[in-house]
């Protein structure tokens, strides 16, 4: 029992020990307990009746002391065996797992590596000023707003949405977005960026 002294009922041991107060495999009925001075008496409520008259109906000692009434022994075995088939105590150890009390999040993962760049602008603040495809490697220029340029070849990383240059043609490039939602579903989206003649840059510009 807790803290060196026997229970006072086997109800007592209940959840800790037992699911359900034990039952007697012979009659059906909850063993009946008692306690004396340092013993304790488990069996039916004839049983008991009996000890405590001085008669001497089948007795046996587990190894903690206690006396156990009754005729059967498979009744004492059957009971010893529950007594010292104790539950082990569970011990949580949350290493290693996600913490239940977190709000999960839904926004999709986001890449750790540094970003170019070319990453950090939108593709709309960038313009496509030249193309060389005359090399064994075709590559061309963007500049941003501000007039910087910036060369890029395929498998370049550009734009703010995790896109890579796929294709180099004479007249624009192909830009290729991935993402991947919360589901784990991944997406494409496609974008060129294309070169603008003298005129469509002063139509663009307002001249």
């Amino acid at each position: 029992g807790k803290y060196g002294k026997y229970p006072k009922s086997l109800q007592e041991l209940v959840p800790e020990y037992f699911d359900v107060v034990p039952t007697n495999p012979t009659s059906g009925k909850d063993f009946v307990y008692n306690v004396e001075g340092e013993n304790f008496f488990v069996g039916s409520e004839e049983e008991i009746q009996l000890a405590h008259s001085g008669s001497k109906p089948t007795n046996s000692t587990d190894d903690s002391g206690a006396v156990l009434t009754g005729t059967s022994n498979a009744e004492q075995a059957a009971l010893i065996a529950t007594l010292e088939n104790a539950p082990e105590e569970f011990i949580y150890d949350p290493s290693g797992k996600r913490d239940p009390f977190r709000p999960f999040n839904f926004a999709p993962q986001q890449d750790d590596r540094a970003r170019t760049p070319l990453e950090l602008y939108a593709i709309g603040q960038l313009k496509l000023t030249v193309i060389l495809d005359g090399f064994d490697e075709p590559f061309a220029m963007v500049e941003n707003s501000a007039g910087k340029g910036f060369k890029i070849r395929r498998g370049t990383k550009i734009g703010q949405n995790g896109g890579e240059v796929v294709e180099i043609l004479k007249d624009r490039i192909v830009i290729l977005e991935r993402s991947v939602d919360f589901t784990g579903r991944e997406s494409t989206k496609t974008i060129e960026l294309r070169l603008r003649t003298k005129d469509q840059e002063e139509a663009r510009i307002g001249r």
